[in-house]
C-alpha cells in the first residue's frame, strides 16, 4: 500500500510541473470531447460495433488518419464498458499506443489509454493482479502514469 501511495504522489508531482508542448487544436479536442460524449449516450454495443467496423473500413483507405483512430480507440474503449469485456481495452490500449508513438504530444491519447490501462487492472482477478504488481509494472499506476502525460501535453485534460 505505500508503494502505490509512493507512485500515486510521484505521478501527482509530475501533473504539477509546468509543461508547455504542442498539442492537438483546440477545435479538433472540442470535436474529439462530442464524439466522445455521444459514445457515452449509446448504450448498444451493435451499435458502437457497426461504428467501429466503419472506422476501420476508413483507416484502411487513410492509414496516416491518427484523428480517426483516436475515435476508434474511444469506441473501444466504449464497448469494453459495455461488455465488461477485457479484450476491447487491449485494444484500444494498443490503439492508443500507436497514436502516441507517432504523437506524443497528443493528450487525447494519453489519456484513452491510460484509461485502458485502469479498466484492464480493474477486470483482472486479485491473484492475477497480486501477482503482477509483484513481477511487473502496476497497470493502475501505468493508467496514471498515462493520464498525467495527458495533462502535461494538455490542460485541457
Amino acid at each position: 500500500m505505500r508503494i502505490l501511495a509512493r507512485r500515486i504522489w510521484s505521478c501527482a508531482a509530475i501533473v504539477m510541473v509546468p509543461t508547455i508542448v504542442a498539442a492537438q487544436s483546440p477545435a479538433a479536442t472540442t470535436d474529439l470531447d462530442r464524439f466522445r460524449d455521444s459514445l457515452r449516450a449509446t448504450h448498444d454495443t451493435l451499435v458502437l460495433q457497426t461504428i467501429e467496423r466503419a472506422v476501420r473500413q476508413s483507416l484502411k483507405v487513410r492509414k496516416g488518419d491518427n484523428v480517426a483512430r483516436l475515435r476508434l480507440g474511444f469506441i473501444q474503449l466504449r464497448r469494453g464498458e459495455l461488455l465488461q469485456d477485457r479484450r476491447p481495452f487491449q485494444d484500444a490500449e494498443q490503439t492508443f499506443s500507436t497514436i502516441i508513438r507517432s504523437h506524443s504530444d497528443w493528450a487525447s491519447a494519453w489519456f484513452g489509454r491510460g484509461l485502458a490501462r485502469i479498466n484492464m487492472a480493474v477486470d483482472q482477478p486479485a491473484v492475477i493482479g497480486t501477482l503482477r504488481s509483484i513481477f511487473s509494472s502496476d497497470r493502475v499506476v501505468d493508467g496514471a502514469v498515462d493520464i498525467a502525460n495527458g495533462v502535461l501535453t494538455d490542460s485541457h485534460y
